[in-house]
């Protein structure tokens, strides 16, 4: 029951208020990541990462970095035995974030790590963790589950962050941005180090580009893409295959009528 609810209202931090799809806060309010559904538009809680602009509404956020705990190896120290619920992992000096090495606490929070011991594949969620200064070192992480099989020194790791806790607007200028996948919508600008609601689900009004060359202009053309500067675009726009993002809700073929900017998102139900 307590996840039905947190679905429908928010998984809310504890000794603190709520915050409003329309409004923004420097203090985590929610779980990042967290669920709130308001009738058929879902939407999910995401940190505003380091940027030149932060979010800008109606524009298509994105995920910042590419890994935040590249491959690498179980350092010394670091072998579990089956039923174990922590990890000991090998941080590089451009993990994180701040791509320095550095994480806060809890950054890796719906985490997933992987560890390749022999024969197998260990997919792992990451709960919590303490923080970590800058530079090359290890980092203890608490998992959700116990280990199924044992991890030896040296077995291959990496993990990505969830997608939510560092997200910046396409034009940002961060190095390998332009590679990183699209994951919703604010209903407002965003500076960095806010804490904001993204919609990832049910009709949103977008920015686009109408008429005969943008999404719903021509004849069986109602597929939305992610553009290049956090737009809508029709499929190919920019030379390449970019990320689906859902659907218009009214074609833009006939005279009078407009493919955008109604969109029927299709990111994260």
């Amino acid at each position: 029951m307590e996840q039905v609810y947190d679905n429908i209202l928010g998984e809310r931090m504890p000794g603190v208020g709520a915050q409003d799809i329309n409004a923004l806060s420097t203090v985590q309010r929610y779980r990042v990541g967290a669920r709130l559904q308001r009738g058929n538009r879902v939407f999910h809680y995401a940190l505003v990462g380091t940027g030149a602009n932060g979010l800008v509404a109606s524009h298509l956020a994105k995920v910042r970095n590419q890994q935040d705990l590249g491959f690498g190896a179980i350092p010394a120290l670091g072998a579990r035995v089956i039923g174990d619920r922590n990890l000991l992992l090998a941080v590089g000096a451009a993990d994180g974030p701040a791509q320095d090495g550095s994480f806060p606490a809890d950054y890796l929070r719906d985490a997933t790590v992987t560890v390749r011991p022999a024969g197998t594949v260990i997919n792992a969620r990451i709960v919590s963790h303490p923080v970590k200064a800058a530079g090359a070192g290890t980092l203890l992480v608490q998992l959700d589950a116990p280990l199924p099989v044992a991890v030896a020194i040296g077995n291959q790791q990496e993990g990505i962050a969830n997608k939510y806790a560092n997200v910046v607007h396409f034009v940002d200028g961060v190095a390998n941005q332009l590679f990183q996948p699209v994951v919703g919508v604010p209903m407002l600008d965003a500076p960095a180090t806010n804490y904001v609601w993204l919609q990832t689900w049910g009709p949103c009004a977008c920015i686009g580009a109408g008429g005969a060359g943008g999404p719903g202009g021509a004849i069986d053309n109602l597929a939305v893409y992610a553009g290049g500067d956090g737009a809508l675009a029709v499929f190919a726009l920019n030379g390449g295959i970019q990320q689906y993002v859902g659907n218009t809700l009214a074609s833009g073929d006939v005279a009078g009528g407009q493919g955008a900017p109604f969109v029927d998102l299709k990111l994260d139900p």
